[in-house]
């Protein structure tokens, strides 16, 4: 008997070291995943559509003119900053703020390079058509699907771009999504956080959603975190998004470390195309913006 009795609690033991929830009042509440694996993907998930899920990549996407080398940031914070405006076909150092469709695949645009940076708008459309999205036939214009990403698995069509309308799903249409998103500072940087469908918030740690349109914040009332918190959060499946600026030819950038500018897939008219931005003291949402504009892309996989 004493046999059989020390094996049913050996057994008892084992199923409780793989076994994780919190409780909330009688329910309990599997904790939620975060992470990234090998390549880069986070373990959680984000609904971009009512059947869509996908996974985020560990950080936002750089490039190496000088060797042709695409690279995720180490880390979710990381960004460039105004050294891109070292951007040339020579440059040795990184940048991470690009042109719309600038894979480096010939479109048919005036400028398809990923450092394009032209002020005619109008030249940054893929097959010279204003109506061309960077899917489908165009595709291969999309920064993330057309590359290999060194710490990204480093295969090509392998990631992708988000398109508009999974922008806004993520941000506005998905179950509770006022509730998974809100502006954030890790360590000094200042960024946007975005929460994933299964979510348990790391013990001693607080969160502040904002609520597009209604809820207006800045980075004096949203949360903060050191970077041993952010490891925590980032454990348990947030995504940040840096305020990573924008560049205008290879001069000029603005609102580093304050706004953020997400490129999307979708294109608008002859000289705009569709981004995801999060602007302190406006709201967060997804517009238009000109084609020549250096913006930022995070890149998701299925």
């Amino acid at each position: 008997m004493k046999k059989y009795i020390t094996l049913f609690f050996a057994i008892l033991l084992a199923g409780l070291t793989f076994t994780s929830c919190t409780r909330d009042g009688d329910d309990i509440t599997p904790a939620s995943v975060g992470g990234f694996d090998a390549n880069g993907a986070s373990n959680a998930l984000f609904s971009v559509s009512p059947t869509t899920q996908v996974h985020f990549s560990k950080g936002n996407l750089q490039y190496q003119a000088s060797t042709g080398i695409w690279r995720f940031a180490e880390h979710q914070y990381d960004f460039i900053g105004v050294d891109n405006k070292y951007i040339s076909p020579t440059n040795a150092g990184w940048i991470d703020l690009f042109g719309w469709g600038t894979s480096g695949w010939n479109s048919g645009a005036g400028n398809y390079q990923p450092y394009s940076t032209s002020q005619e708008a109008q030249t940054y459309c893929p097959g010279g058509s204003a109506s061309n999205d960077l899917t489908g036939a165009y595709a291969e214009a999309d920064w993330a699907w057309h590359n290999a990403i060194s710490n990204g698995g480093g295969t090509a069509h392998t990631w992708r771009t988000l398109s508009d309308a999974e922008w806004d799903y993520l941000i506005t249409g998905r179950p509770n999504a006022a509730d998974k998103c809100g502006y954030a500072i890790v360590d000094t940087i200042h960024g946007f956080v975005i929460l994933p469908d299964n979510w348990t918030l790391p013990a001693g740690l607080t969160f502040i959603p904002g609520s597009n349109g209604t809820n207006i914040m800045d980075f004096s009332n949203c949360s903060t975190y050191t970077l041993a918190e952010w490891d925590a959060m980032e454990g348990a499946g947030a995504i940040f998004l840096p305020a990573s600026g924008f560049r205008i030819n290879n001069y000029i950038l603005d609102n580093v470390n304050h706004s953020g500018y997400y490129w999307s897939t979708t294109a608008y008219d002859t000289v705009q195309a569709h981004y995801f931005v999060s602007r302190p003291s406006f709201h967060y949402t997804t517009n238009e913006g000109w084609r020549l504009f250096g913006f930022a892309v995070r890149p998701v996989k299925e």
